[in-house]
């Protein structure tokens, strides 16, 4: 089998890019991408979906003080971390917001930025100094992390999450999420009838609570949580 390998980009000197990968790359073994550049303003241009072949990175990690910005959709095939900087998946100029597919985890210690885009990932870790600025469509969650058994965890108030009026939904079987801010509307939507979504903490929904399918359980019942909005269960 061929080898892991991990690309390390320290800057940005090809047009202001810190990776260009054509629709015509073909990786040979799993390649990971790594920016380590410490300001300033770049971008990416990642076809990884859309074109021929459709080789993906594998894990994607920003550990500079950069802001990262889109001009393709990211799609993902193992990790986003992001330690130091942003990433932002608007277009550098503004206007079009580019999709953000992550198949494994997301954890945040810089900064995300998801402007309108369509995001899925598989959990969201976002810890203390950490901020998600969601998206204004909706942000699926699609699983959980392997080793904590949590969906979506925030470690105190410093780990920040911005709804911006936005739709995050949970579709896993058997998954805990720990939530410190608002969610504005929350979808509980799993594979099957018997799956369920168990809640370690206070929450706050700004707008809509819509359970689809699965069950809705909190850790204790000493518990609260307040709708704002519409309460939907079919």
């Amino acid at each position: 089998a061929a080898a892991e390998r991990t690309i390390t980009c320290t800057g940005s000197d090809f047009s202001g890019y810190c990776w260009l990968i054509s629709a015509w790359t073909d990786f040979d073994g799993t390649i990971n991408l790594k920016t380590t550049k410490s300001s300033g303003t770049v971008h990416h241009q990642t076809h990884s979906s859309g074109g021929w072949p459709t080789d993906k990175p594998h894990d994607v990690t920003l550990d500079g003080g950069m802001n990262l910005y889109s001009v393709t959709n990211l799609d993902i095939s193992g990790k986003l971390t992001i330690t130091n900087g942003t990433y932002n998946t608007q277009h550098i100029s503004g206007g079009t917001s580019y999709s953000l597919t992550v198949t494994g985890d997301v954890k945040i210690t810089g900064k995300l930025t998801c402007n309108a885009s369509v995001c899925e990932f598989d959990s969201v870790y976002i810890f203390n100094g950490g901020t998600y600025n969601a998206t204004s469509g909706t942000t699926t969650i699609t699983g959980e992390d392997n080793s904590s058994g949590f969906a979506w965890y925030q470690y105190t108030s410093t780990a920040e999450f911005n709804h911006n009026g936005g739709t995050v939904e949970f579709q896993d079987n058997a998954t805990h999420i720990k939530p410190y801010h608002n969610f504005y509307n929350l979808i509980i939507n799993c594979n099957n009838a018997a799956g369920y979504i168990q809640c370690r903490d206070y929450i706050n929904v700004d707008n809509d609570f819509t359970i689809t399918r699965g069950r809705w359980n909190f850790d204790s019942g000493n518990l609260n949580m307040t709708v704002l909005g519409n309460t939907h269960v079919t």
